[in-house]
């Protein structure tokens, strides 16, 4: 039933090709495409050494960011460009879903009080018009969750709860209230939020 390794055809190629520089560095944001546009929001520049900045100034400022870019794919030497921020309290971790012609974020983390996140957010464009607009938040705080997309509902899978101190909770949120918090699922009708 199984032809050796190789036996099969490739079912795909990839070409890599170099594309431009991120405006600065960081890490554990999220994002996904609204049209051609790439789009990353929040995360975390772990810089700020002497080293980081003699070798590029300015490009690793240390701290969470509430900074979003986007990057026109679609378009022959394209750079990365700014976006409104993102209006949420800066951070890392939090997590997205795309739906439509809209990107929900929720959760995340950062290392000052209240530690970890419900507030929601999506980023939605209407021609040359970037914005963002509430949602509704999580029933608890949590960072790091898997979303999907069936139809016009979003699904939220895992995640912890952080407290800044020993870390992330998976078992019961930092309270031990939440039972099985890394195990729940949530679903949001995105026609009725």
């Amino acid at each position: 039933p199984y032809a050796p390794q190789a036996e099969l055809r490739p079912m795909l190629r990839i070409e890599w090709s170099r594309g431009p520089n991120l405006p600065q560095g960081f890490q554990d944001s999220d994002g996904g495409f609204i049209g051609t546009n790439l789009v990353t929001a929040g995360g975390f520049c772990s810089g700020g050494l002497p080293e980081d900045n003699r070798q590029k100034p300015g490009k690793y400022p240390r701290g969470f960011l509430q900074s979003a870019w986007r990057f026109d794919v679609s378009q022959s030497g394209a750079r990365w460009r700014s976006l409104p921020a993102f209006p949420g309290a800066a951070r890392q971790g939090l997590f997205c879903a795309r739906h439509d012609e809209s990107l929900y974020f929720w959760g995340g983390f950062s290392y000052t009080d209240p530690f970890c996140y419900a507030d929601g957010w999506s980023l939605r464009r209407a021609g040359n018009d970037w914005s963002w607009r509430p949602l509704p938040p999580l029933p608890w705080k949590l960072t790091s969750a898997a979303m999907c997309v069936d139809g016009t509902r979003i699904y939220l899978v895992g995640g912890a709860d952080y407290d800044g101190v020993k870390g992330f909770y998976t078992e019961t949120d930092r309270h031990g209230g939440i039972h099985r918090l890394g195990a729940r699922l949530l679903s949001l009708d995105t026609s009725r939020l």
